[in-house]
């Protein structure tokens, strides 16, 4: 290898090192996120309060902007209990007995060890589609597999899937993620859940794993056979409104090209072509 080899070399590696400042941002917005429904009572609260002191009912006006403060932080206790969600409930998941997938857990293991990240409880989804997801419970992260995942892919490709998703680890976004796929219906739609989560998450976590595995063809195969995939059945949790609230946690959010934008970054076909121009 030559002198100007080794130099592209640690340029390209250090272009996409994950950094204190991104890390420190997730857990800003994972701070963040809980406190909406305060924030958006609050508001409406004042509003309306301003409009009965206009009117000459300061009293009512300040007793409605206090119940709008009272009212909002019961919700925000309240998500916060109820989030991040028990994966069961979450996605329909089950635990992976230890031992039983000895692929996926030995390349956790190592792959663990490389990003400097604990490992994950294991769980599974019984579903057809090759998918991952990492989420946020009560007691840490969890990897969500589909047995699909678990059941097709080649090595190198499951290494690259796997990385991807310690990836969201080592960048502290997965309970960023979660907190924002289960707000509730009435304060985020679908652009607001993935502003939130983050946009370009995916395709970060694509940055972050490629260098960690140093190739990135196998997670650039692995978008390709997600790709090829018809839509998912009706019966599919990816065909769920399930998957609509937490499409933006799983490695391919646009299962069977569904709600696949053009020039969206986190989109599987945008990040399929992305990668195999490395």
């Amino acid at each position: 290898m030559t002198t100007g080899e080794q130099v592209t070399s640690t340029s390209w590696q250090g272009g996409y090192t994950v950094t204190d400042e991104e890390r420190a941002d997730n857990r800003k917005v994972a701070l963040l996120v809980p406190a909406l429904p305060i924030l958006v009572i609050a508001a409406i609260g004042a509003i309306v309060a301003v409009v009965l002191i206009a009117i000459g009912l300061p009293v009512v006006g300040l007793v409605c902007f206090a119940a709008s403060i009272v009212l909002g932080g019961a919700l925000t206790a309240a998500g916060l209990l109820a989030a991040p969600a028990h994966v069961e409930r979450l996605l329909g998941a089950y635990r992976i007995p230890q031992g039983s997938a000895p692929r996926v857990e030995n390349l956790v293991d190592g792959l663990c060890a490389t990003f400097g990240v604990a490992h994950p409880p294991l769980f599974a989804v019984k579903d057809e589609r090759v998918n991952l997801a990492m989420v946020a419970t009560p007691t840490g992260a969890v990897m969500v597999v589909t047995t699909g995942l678990l059941d097709t892919l080649d090595l190198i490709e499951l290494e690259g899937v796997i990385a991807h998703g310690l990836a969201h680890l080592r960048l502290d976004a997965v309970r960023r993620g979660t907190l924002a796929a289960t707000l509730p219906g009435f304060l985020a739609n679908d652009a607001f859940r993935h502003r939130l989560a983050g946009r370009g998450r995916l395709m970060r976590a694509d940055e972050v794993a490629a260098c960690a595995v140093r190739y990135p063809v196998g997670i650039a195969s692995a978008l390709e056979r997600c790709l090829e995939r018809a839509a998912p059945s009706p019966s599919s949790l990816f065909a769920s409104n399930r998957f609509s609230r937490t499409r933006w946690l799983w490695f391919d959010p646009t299962p069977g090209g569904e709600g696949d934008v053009p020039g969206e970054l986190d989109a599987t076909r945008v990040r399929a072509q992305a990668l195999a121009e490395w």
